[in-house]
């Protein structure tokens, strides 16, 4: 998916919570609040493959007492098209732009913008056509995370395979796989390469793949639970 970051100040009048009434107050903080339910509908609306987060926050002045002066956030938007990334930030650039309404000033700074990679139709082919001379099932779908393999695409026809992780679960310590499935993307991945110069009938071919699925899993999963946290898991935070 393509990505942009973006870097949001709102900035209200702090005043003290008990003199200011409700039809003064200038509340950045209320102003962000509504700017991140208008973030959550942005990746609603560019459904199935938007994301819209909001990850940081920072109140000032921060004090129990006080209307919230001014607040900075960070918004992020991912997207497979270009076309609606650009529709994502201005829908974004409306919101911010509405608090005005509420007395409250909105600057939006892009930060980050990178473009949706496309990975190479015939290494997705390859791969694809390998699961299935296995028997494994496929479906081709778009990663919301950022790969290596992305600049790797960019010098060299590249494609990834991903095998499932429970409940849809990854880069957290819950996250599980199995070493049935670990092996399962490997083995795919070889034997896409290797197709077009061995045949997997042959009985050397089927010798080499064995001792890669073994090898595999002994890497994996060496003093590992069967069902304890995927590698990934253990090392990503």
């Amino acid at each position: 998916m393509g990505q942009r970051w973006f870097n949001v100040t709102l900035t209200g009048f702090a005043a003290h919570a008990g003199t200011t009434p409700m039809n003064s107050r200038r509340d950045a903080l209320t102003a962000f609040a509504e700017l991140a339910l208008a973030v959550e509908e942005i990746g609603i609306a560019h459904r199935p493959d938007g994301r819209a987060t909001v990850g940081t926050l920072q109140v000032t002045p921060g004090s129990r007492n006080v209307v919230p002066g001014r607040v900075e956030c960070s918004v992020e938007f991912r997207h497979p098209q270009s076309d609606a990334l650009e529709a994502m930030e201005l829908a974004l650039r409306r919101a911010a732009a509405a608090q005005g309404q509420r007395g409250v000033a909105a600057e939006v700074e892009r930060i980050f913008d990178y473009a949706p990679i496309a990975f190479d139709p015939n290494c997705l082919a390859r791969s694809e056509r390998a699961a299935l001379a296995l028997g494994y099932s496929v479906k081709r779908m778009v990663s919301g995370a950022g790969h290596d393999t992305c600049y790797i695409s960019k010098v060299a026809p590249a494609s990834m395979i991903f095998i499932p992780c429970e409940k849809g679960i990854s880069h957290n310590e819950a996250e599980n796989i199995l070493p049935q499935w670990a092996e399962k993307a490997p083995t795919s991945c070889l034997t896409a390469y290797l197709a077009p110069r061995s045949n997997r009938h042959n009985p050397q071919f089927v010798v080499l793949m064995k001792i890669f699925n073994i090898a595999t899993n002994a890497l994996l999963f060496s003093g590992l639970p069967e069902r304890g946290p995927g590698p990934c898991a253990r090392h990503c935070r």
